[in-house]
């Protein structure tokens, strides 16, 4: 995840007025510990500063059944 442009996502969840973010393709991280560490840096860098998003909806897979909500 080294590529993951953390300053246009933030930007853009700003412009957007974004309250909630969804995460999709989560099913690429095969080691358990890189997708937790993705989610805290998510959650760090993204939803502690306005507009204060929260992580919606993870996706795991291509079907609908592979969407679960994170809403706390």
């Amino acid at each position: 995840m080294d590529s993951f442009e953390w300053d246009n996502v933030r930007k853009a969840a700003i412009i957007n007025g974004a309250t909630y973010i969804d995460i999709t393709h989560l099913d690429v991280f095969l080691d358990s510990r890189k997708k937790n560490s993705f989610l805290c840096k998510v959650k760090k860098k993204l939803c502690y500063q306005y507009p204060y998003s929260k992580i919606g909806l993870l996706s795991y897979g291509p079907r609908l059944e592979d969407m679960v909500e994170h809403i706390r």
